[in-house]
């Protein structure tokens, strides 16, 4: 699966689509009041809400986590992001992903992950070019994780599953499901949960998604949230 547009909410669109174009030197556009973010495989899109819930999104590094983290301090000299240390160290290592991590807020305290899974950054390292270890552009390639925070998850779970027709990965339980694959997935979870490995609280605000590879083509509307899953 993977993902080629999410849309999320944003206090200042236009700002935050800034903060990403000189953090990570990647194209952006505007309007009045929305923007968006142009990954090599997602765009992102912002639209503008007088407030929001800090949400979570994973995006596919091609440059090794460490980098990411040591990175936001020189790119971003104002501090408008957060580095987020876990359990007192910069990265994470997730065996069951191939992958390491580095977490981090944005501008408007979203929690933003970077995973660098193995087969990117060893495919960097064989290819014998540039040193990706000190570099900051080009590293976001995808989105390959959204939060979904649900009043009732095992319910937007079986939703997923029964009407957008995804699959788990992993052990699912009521509190915790990636639902997708090991390419991208949705990341199930109570309300009000604390996003991982911070103590912002999730909550439930309109998100929409588009993928392709996966799913019951067309547009799927959730009934009770205000989550929204076109497959294509």
């Amino acid at each position: 699966m993977q993902f080629t547009n999410v849309t999320v909410p944003s206090r200042d669109p236009i700002a935050l689509a800034e903060w990403y174009h000189r953090v990570f030197s990647v194209p952006i556009e505007t309007n009045a009041e929305d923007a968006t973010v142009f990954l090599p495989d997602t765009a992102i899109s912002f639209t503008h809400v007088d407030d929001h819930a800090p949400y979570h999104l994973a995006f596919r590094s091609l440059a090794p986590a460490a980098a990411i983290h040591a990175g936001l301090r020189r790119h971003d000299p104002d501090g408008r992001s957060k580095p987020v240390p876990v359990e007192g160290e910069p990265t994470i290592r997730f065996d069951f992903l191939d992958a390491d991590a580095t977490y981090f807020l944005d501008p408007e305290g979203n929690i933003l992950e970077c995973l660098a899974y193995d087969r990117d950054v060893d495919g960097q390292s064989a290819n014998g070019g540039a040193d990706r270890s000190e570099l900051m552009d080009e590293a976001l390639q995808s989105v390959t994780e959204v939060g979904l925070p649900g009043s009732d998850p095992v319910a937007l779970r079986k939703w997923l599953i029964e009407t957008v027709g995804l699959g788990t990965i992993g052990s699912p339980s009521p509190s915790f499901a990636w639902v997708g694959d090991f390419e991208a997935r949705f990341v199930v979870v109570p309300a009000g949960r604390e996003w991982y490995p911070t103590d912002r609280l999730s909550g439930i605000d309109p998100i929409e998604a588009t993928v392709t590879g996966a799913g019951v083509s067309g547009r799927h509307e959730h009934p009770e949230v205000p989550y929204t899953v076109v497959v294509e």
